[in-house]
């Protein structure tokens, strides 16, 4: 295979059904040379073959670790210029969303391009902290990733690290855009990890809060 021009990384765990609609999604409403990474917290699973062509690699851990260490160890294994990371529970199905987000990247020099996710009967927005916007999914230059340091996995294992990594580009002097032709939607899926959802998100916003306060609460 060529060398794509973007790597879509995808951590998961336990979510084949998820992933497997996400995969097939992709591989529909996306022309543009990719790779998709897939990032198993469980070295068990097992994946439908028809999703698994030459453009899938899966990284299977061998321990279970939270999204932000999963991206991470993916955007390391990424080849392109490129790089998206997509949680395992949303849905690629806007044609041309992928061909929107690079095209606003190059056309003004954009390190990360920030999304909106939308459901069902709610209007798509913006997601933003501390006067910024920043990214529940999104896509930067494998440089800049570089630079920043990437994902702060351990400060941020589950929740917040895509926010305080936007939040790092900008302070490090890049543009941040949002892309509206960029919206997907994100299901949200319900299992037993939610259970802890609360307790995690509100950890994940006293350490945001710990590092950015001075810029004010979401």
């Amino acid at each position: 295979m060529t060398k794509p021009l973007v790597s879509i990384v995808i951590p998961t765990l336990n979510r084949p059904q998820c992933l497997d609609f996400l995969l097939k999604t992709i591989q529909n409403n996306t022309a543009e040379a990719r790779e998709v990474i897939i990032v198993d917290s469980n070295k068990n699973s097992i994946f439908p073959l028809e999703v698994l062509d030459e453009t899938v690699r899966v990284i299977k851990l061998p321990w279970t670790t939270g999204p932000a260490k999963a991206c991470q160890i993916g955007a390391c294994n990424a080849v392109a210029d490129y790089i998206v990371w997509l949680n395992d529970d949303c849905i690629a199905d806007r044609v041309g969303w992928l061909t929107a987000m690079l095209k606003d990247m190059v056309e003004t020099g954009a390190a990360l391009g920030a999304f909106m996710w939308s459901e069902p009967g709610r209007k798509p927005r913006f997601n933003t902290a501390f006067g910024k916007i920043v990214a529940n999914f999104g896509c930067v230059r494998r440089d800049v990733f570089a630079a920043v340091g990437g994902f702060d996995h351990e400060t941020f294992p589950d929740y917040g690290f895509d926010d305080d990594f936007s939040l790092r580009v900008h302070a490090a002097g890049y543009k941040v855009i949002g892309v509206e032709k960029a919206t997907l939607r994100h299901t949200n899926h319900c299992d037993a990890r939610r259970c802890r959802q609360t307790e995690r998100q509100n950890e994940a916003m006293e350490n945001l809060l710990a590092r950015w306060g001075g810029v004010g609460k979401p």
